[in-house]
Parts: C-alpha cells; structure tokens; sequence
C-alpha cells in the first residue's frame, strides 16, 4: 500500500532528528577522544560542555534506566579552560557514577551549579549510598580502582583531579552527602569575580 503523506512526513521527520542526533554523538565523541592537553585556554560555556558531553551518556543511561536531572545548572557558566580536558572530566566523572549504579533498583544521576564569590561548583550526585570511609583517602590516588578487575585503570579521578588542578580547580568527594557526590570546582572568570552578580 502507498503510505499517507502524513505518514511520509512523520517517517523522514523522524530519520532527520535520528541523523542529526548522531551527527551530534559523533562530534562530541571526536572531541572528547582527542589529546586537549596543549589547547589554549578560552572562555567556555560550562554548561554547553556538559550537555555535549551528556550526548555521549545519555543513549546508555536511557537503555539502563537511569534517570538523568539537571538541577539547578545555570545556562550562563562561563570559565577559562581548555574545553576539551574538562569535558573529559565530566565524562569520567559520569561514567564512574553510571558503573557504581547501574545494579541498583532506583538509578538517578543529577547534575547541579552554584557560584561562590572565586569559583563555580558543579556536583555530579549519583544514587549510590557513597564511598567506604577505608576507601576515602585513596580514591584519587593511581591505579587505585574500587571497580572489578578488569572495569577499571584506578586512573580516572587521578587524571581527573590534575586536569582540574592545573586549571586553578579541584576536584572533591564530598563524604557529608548520603549520596555519593563529587564536587568540581574552578575558578571564576576575573570580570565575572569583580562583578556583583551571581556571588
């Protein structure tokens, strides 16, 4: 039978959306695999880093339910760094919450911001019920993995840290929160700190 127009329509809508969000995936993975280490530092929009980076995340965490909350981030965060180091940051930092979730039953990942007078924080919270306070002191130590053999380098949140050390940051395990949570932090942009807005 000759489909309807409507139906002809609706199916090449759908493939267009399909192309372009693979055109997307792959862009970002492009820019993710790279070496970002010798880019030079550029005001960024934090934000847009996360959302592509969650692109690559998001197919995965649908597939294995795990429902993904943006809160509280800010469309407007602005750094200087080297987009794609952070972006690898994230990326570990999100795969290493999807890794230690993904047996439980209820499975969420949440994202948020908030500005300090110097700096922006972003947590990345997962459902998990946090780390072993025996495992605390090494969990950014190399090679150190609390991951089965074989699922882990235990060079993840090490690489991760000294990224974001060398961009005037830090990364933290926050041990206050019931629920696994890592705090990125870096350093706000000079015109935004003399500024009296968000602080």
């Amino acid at each position: 039978e000759s489909p309807s127009k409507k139906k002809i329509l609706e199916n090449v809508t759908g493939a267009r959306e399909t192309v372009k969000r693979i055109s997307q995936i792959v862009t970002g993975m492009k820019t993710i695999a790279r070496d970002g280490t010798h880019d030079p530092y550029a005001k960024i929009n934090l934000s847009t880093v996360i959302e592509n980076t969650l692109q690559l995340c998001e197919e995965r965490f649908r597939y294995h339910g795990v429902t993904l909350d943006l809160e509280k981030l800010d469309k407007n965060i602005e750094v200087e760094a080297q987009e794609v180091s952070i972006g690898q940051v994230f990326l570990n930092l999100l795969n290493n919450a999807f890794d230690s979730i993904q047996t439980q039953e209820n499975k969420w990942i949440k994202i948020s911001s908030h500005f300090f007078k110097n700096k922006i924080e972003i947590k990345i919270i997962d459902s998990g019920a946090g780390i072993k306070p025996a495992d605390r002191e090494k969990i950014f130590r190399p090679f150190f993995t609390t991951k089965e053999t074989g699922k882990g380098t235990g060079l993840g949140l090490s690489i991760s840290k000294g990224i974001l050390e060398s961009h005037g940051g830090d990364l933290i395990y926050d041990f206050r929160q019931s629920n696994t949570t890592f705090v990125v932090s870096l350093p706000r942009p000079k015109s935004c700190v003399l500024s009296n807005l968000n602080t």
